[in-house]
């Protein structure tokens, strides 16, 4: 029976489902209120479409640094295998790495890359711009949604990104373990196709599997609210680094760290920034019912066009519909159609 008979797993329907109403009622406002329906891409002026769509993830790490980040490099989609091993030998990469689209987004394209064969494999698979990154060396991971609607940077969501586990019995396939784990099951497909395999192995008792290093939800990571952990110190520390960067007035930060008492500290590295397509992804702990999310994520949409509204006044102009559109128009496209491969 068709997960959208149960609203429960509102969580596990495809994106287009859970935000295509939201988006309508937000472009629908803005174009009634201001005439422009992509008003809200003036929130984040210096980033393209404000990370809405078709934005350059490496636009954005260039202006991060060095510090906040892993060594990462931007590879055109032009470049010759030679070409590539030049760049990752003169920027000391260091294998395991990983490589991702420069435009994209849910995790499509990102991948672990043990070694060159792996990675010329996936320079072959992958005809476009790509980045290459160091892993970043920490095991826990935060989505951290912040926003300066009201004059100064505050923290709105703290999130843990749990990665998919399983723990073998001894007797069950991986696709039996994840079909008989309801954190997982709506997602089976999705996992299987990360993991690159049919799901029939037996897993030895007691043996822990966590093969995914994505906090990704598609890919089976579990999403937890942390927001009671939020506090003055780490909203310095966000602030500090948002200053420093200088890009992001409304955004998640995607961050890996040892541990939440290592972060205070300081000691963490950013895996990506996301703009205002940011999901707002406390709500998709299991505590949160549709209404509630529902209301929480509408919440944050009007604060960003808070920011917005403030910024045009300032002097940022929203994107113009007939640019914003084909901006939009690339971006399903990706979404849509298959990575092109390089022709021998």
């Amino acid at each position: 029976m068709s997960m959208l008979l149960y609203p429960f797993a509102w969580r596990y329907w495809s994106k287009n489902t859970i935000y295509t109403p939201l988006a309508s009622i937000v472009l629908l406002s803005c174009f009634l209120r201001k005439g422009k329906p992509f008003f809200c891409t003036a929130a984040n002026p210096k980033i393209t479409m404000a990370g809405l769509a078709n934005d350059s993830k490496y636009e954005v790490y260039k202006h991060i640094p060095s510090k906040y980040i892993p060594t990462t490099v931007f590879v055109p989609k032009e470049s010759t295998w030679e070409e590539v091993k030049n760049l990752f030998e003169t920027h000391r990469l260091a294998f395991p790495i990983f490589a991702k689209p420069d435009i994209g987004e849910g995790g499509l394209g990102v991948k672990k890359i043990a070694n060159w064969e792996g990675l010329q494999e996936y320079y072959q698979l992958h005809h476009i711009d790509i980045i290459l990154q160091n892993c970043i060396p920490y095991s826990m991971e935060f989505g951290v949604m912040v926003h300066d609607a009201n004059g100064k940077l505050e923290i709105s969501s703290l999130t843990e990104r749990a990665h998919f586990q399983l723990i073998g019995d001894g007797t069950s396939s991986i696709l039996a373990l994840i079909k008989a784990n309801k954190t997982y099951r709506f997602r089976a497909k999705k996992i299987l196709s990360a993991l690159g395999e049919d799901g029939q192995r037996v897993l030895n008792k007691g043996e822990v599997f966590k093969p995914i290093s994505l906090g990704n939800w598609s890919y089976g990571a579990t999403f937890i609210d942390r927001r009671e952990w939020i506090n003055d110190e780490l909203t310095a520390i966000f602030q500090k680094m948002n200053d420093e960067i200088g890009m992001v007035h409304v955004g998640r930060y995607d961050i890996l760290t040892p541990s939440f008492e290592a972060m205070l500290l300081g000691e963490f590295q950013i895996v990506e920034i996301n703009g205002i397509k940011s999901e707002l992804i406390h709500v998709f702990d299991p505590k949160y019912n549709y209404f509630s999310a529902y209301a929480q994520i509408l919440k944050h949409w009007y604060l960003m066009y808070k920011i917005a509204k403030r910024n045009v006044k300032a002097g940022a102009k929203p994107v113009p519909y007939r640019i914003a559109a084909e901006h939009m128009l690339c971006h399903f496209r990706s979404r849509k159609l298959e990575i092109p491969t390089r022709k021998n």
